[in-house]
């Protein structure tokens, strides 16, 4: 089975060999976006801490999966990558707030090391509403 990748401006280029945000032929309403890191526009990492890395990555994710019409209440699976499990108080309020209520499956979990030294990475599934 092959994949569609969707153009995205809002994001980021990719760090690596890989698309940012990908829809499955066969499951049309379901785009696959790909790990975020919490950098801004120039490709600096987010300062604040876990909290503060959290809600950019999760803001960077949620950008991309915009490219292709989802949004925030459209998201079915998030898996938080961190550095450490400890402040998961910090992880879990930044968390809500990013998503501004809802409430997708998620699962965390803890990593050596991340690209550019992060502190956390995100990745989601979404659905695309109204698309056949």
């Amino acid at each position: 089975m092959t994949s569609d990748e969707i153009t995205t401006t809002p994001a980021a280029a990719p760090a690596g060999p890989y698309s940012p945000i990908v829809r499955c032929p066969a499951q049309q309403d379901l785009v696959f976006v790909s790990g975020q890191l919490p950098v801004g526009a120039g490709g600096e990492l987010e300062p604040g801490g876990v909290g503060g890395q959290v809600a950019a990555a999760l803001r960077n994710a949620l950008a991309v999966a915009g490219s292709a019409g989802a949004g925030a209440q459209d998201v079915v699976k998030v898996t938080v990558y961190t550095t450490d499990l400890s402040d998961m108080e910090a992880l879990n309020r930044a968390y809500v707030e990013a998503l501004g209520g809802a409430r997708p499956a998620r699962t965390t979990v803890e990593v050596s090391r991340l690209p550019k030294g992060a502190l956390v990475e995100v990745d989601l599934i979404a659905t695309v509403p109204g698309h056949p």
